[in-house]
């Protein structure tokens, strides 16, 4: 059930909408997985930032008016969401998203994100 909590949590940290609402049955693991499989296809549908054509500086962060941190609360989502339900699909691009980041001396200061950090 945490796992579509945190999916849930990412989306709205992420401002994305969702127009329909989903069939949830509490007591069934199978409602959850596919809730927070519908959910997670979901986040991933706002994410282009992984095209042949996106600069490197882009690869991981959503288009505007999302901030660096919605893009990290959908992956930290998406991370809780394979961990809880073993649907590994995402950890592709979440990998590149997250290893995108990564500076010089294999740490994430956000060098590569400007503006919205507090400057």
């Amino acid at each position: 059930m945490r796992s579509l909590s945190t999916i849930v949590l990412a989306a709205t940290a992420a401002g994305l909408h969702f127009a329909s609402a989903l069939e949830l049955k509490v007591n069934s693991t199978a409602s959850i997985r596919n809730a927070a499989a519908t959910l997670a296809f979901g986040l991933t549908s706002w994410y282009h930032n992984n095209q042949s054509s996106t600069t490197a500086t882009a690869i991981g962060t959503f288009p505007a008016p999302y901030y660096w941190w919605e893009a990290g609360a959908v992956w930290g989502g998406l991370v809780d969401y394979w961990a809880y339900t073993n649907d590994s699909s995402y950890n592709p691009t979440v990998t590149q998203a997250l290893l995108a980041q990564v500076g010089p001396d294999n740490n994430v200061g956000l060098l590569k994100i400007s503006g919205g950090k507090g400057e």
